[in-house]
């Protein structure tokens, strides 16, 4: 009569949990990973326009242009293009998010393998945070921002007399 016993779900599926908390964080470091790449191209676009208006650079610091007006013009730029990397992909995720499903049959009939087989559900579960968006999309305007300002301060510190003796 009293011959109960129980178990917890730690102990029946408790590596299942482990294994998607695991995921979870390896999806989180390759989002940031990804971030990092894009915010380094911004870094490389604003250090090449820097580069080829070193001329005009020089002419508004010689008709009065101070290094913070400098400054900021090319933290604009960087705020510019990572608004825009946040808008399109933003759009894009948004739309492609929902219609993943019919996405993944589409690559299954053109490659004849079905993707979804190892997995225990033969769909792709998503589910849309408003604050993860958030906080994503203000991460990437930070990290662009950032890797922007290394390249407008050197903007800032170039020497007009120098550029323009070479032109």
């Amino acid at each position: 009569q009293g011959n109960y016993y129980f178990t917890s779900w730690q102990q029946t599926h408790g590596t299942l949990f482990q294994a998607i908390k695991l995921e979870k964080r390896l999806i989180s470091l390759m989002l940031f990973l990804i971030i990092t790449v894009a915010a380094f191209n911004i870094l490389s676009t604003i250090v090449m326009t820097v580069k080829t208006k070193e001329k005009e650079i020089a002419i508004l610091k010689t008709m009065g242009s101070s290094k913070t007006q400098l400054t900021c013009i090319f933290l604009s730029l960087g705020l510019i293009i990572g608004l825009l990397g946040i808008l399109i992909g933003l759009m894009i995720g948004i739309a492609i998010t929902p219609n993943i499903d019919q996405l993944i049959s589409i690559i299954e009939n053109f490659t004849n393998r079905n993707l979804m087989d190892s997995y225990f559900i033969n769909y792709f579960p998503y589910e849309f945070r408003l604050t993860q968006l958030i906080n994503i999309s203000v991460s990437v305007l930070i990290m662009s921002l950032v890797f922007s300002y290394f390249p407008a301060a050197r903007a800032a510190k170039l020497k007009p007399v120098t550029i323009l003796r070479h032109e």
